[in-house]
């Protein structure tokens, strides 16, 4: 059983009691041949408690700290054809990796991460994708390949594993750390087929809130490359809104979502005009107090509408908005300003 919440001390020594185990098992693997394959279920179940450790408490120094990191290398090569055993070695070399500046070991590392990729065993194993994207991501090889297999890789995992849970979140974020300015890299993943599978995320996952949040995130990154202005994408933004509109978070990517988008916004019908009114004006309500943002995003949204609009947002009760929301954030110049 796993308690995550444990001291410093105790991570350390079950980090250095599994690396010792480890150490032995793959000093053996070399005189035996058939040691590896007979081991194979244990080699995972030792990773996975270093996973498990480490991971969640940000506690991978502990691994460097014991030179883990060389024998980490050593298993991810020796056991290459293992997704089993790279669902949990790939995640812990993206940690290390951020933490031990060496030239050899990144570029091995980068080595396997590349060759994990392009290999079919993996696809069943989104952790592993995703922790062979993030090295590649953190460290940023000079092969043409990389980002590309990086995007590639990304979409296959999401597609096929949509409903894993966390993975949507997982591989979002690893990809939203991409710098936002390179637009080669997100035009490739639009091109290939990165709005569809974000507004499908929008689509069949409502309840999950992470995935929701960082679906819209990306949405926001993908702008530019949507190509005209697609009502469709509006619906499943207001979709996400209504379905989280008690979670500050989800409702500020989804009305900068709708800022974004306002060419869409501008050519929806009567029916889905009056639900974006109600709801960004609840959220104004909602949010009066505790999230300024939010508020001042609201006003942005309303501004965006088509001018006869303004009647309907009067008659939702938006003159004395205004007024409140004049009243209550004197000292705020942004929300004046949208006010």
């Amino acid at each position: 059983s796993l308690d995550t919440d444990v001291d410093e001390f105790s991570i350390a020594r079950i980090v250095q009691l599994v690396l010792k185990y480890l150490g032995d098992v793959m000093e053996r693997a070399t005189l035996q041949k058939d040691h590896l394959q007979r081991h194979a279920e244990v080699v995972i179940l030792a990773c996975s408690v270093l996973y498990l450790y480490c991971v969640p408490n940000k506690s991978s120094d502990k691994i460097v700290q014991q030179k883990g990191h060389h024998l980490l290398l050593k298993i991810s090569r020796t056991y290459d054809t293992d997704g089993g055993v790279l669902r949990f070695t790939m995640p812990l070399l993206s940690e290390v990796t951020s933490i031990v500046k060496d030239d050899i070991f990144s570029s091995n590392v980068v080595r396997i991460a590349l060759n994990a990729l392009q290999a079919n065993h993996i696809r069943d194993h989104p952790v592993a994708v995703c922790g062979a994207c993030e090295i590649l991501e953190n460290l940023r090889p000079k092969d043409k390949k990389a980002a590309t297999l990086v995007i590639e890789s990304s979409l296959e995992a999401l597609r096929s594993h949509m409903q894993t849970e966390g993975i949507v979140v997982d591989f979002c974020r690893m990809l939203l750390r991409h710098d936002v300015k390179d637009s080669a890299f997100f035009a490739k993943f639009a091109t290939l087929g990165g709005i569809t599978l974000v507004v499908r995320i929008l689509r069949f996952l409502p309840d999950d809130l992470g995935a929701q949040c960082s679906a819209l995130v990306m949405l926001d990154v993908l702008y530019p490359f949507v190509k005209g202005s697609p009502p469709k994408l509006i619906k499943v933004i207001l979709a996400s809104l209504k379905a989280h509109k008690n979670v500050s978070g989800v409702v500020y990517v989804a009305l900068n979502a709708l800022v974004r988008f306002r060419g869409a916004v501008a050519k929806i019908g009567t029916d889905m005009s009056d639900e974006l009114i109600k709801l960004t004006v609840g959220a104004i309500e909602d949010n009066m107090t505790t999230h300024p943002e939010v508020v001042a995003r609201g006003f942005h949204v309303l501004q965006i509408s088509d001018p006869a609009w303004f009647g309907k947002v009067y008659a939702a009760g938006g003159y004395g908005l205004v007024l409140q929301t004049l009243r209550a954030h004197k000292k705020d110049s942004n929300v004046q300003l949208f006010a």
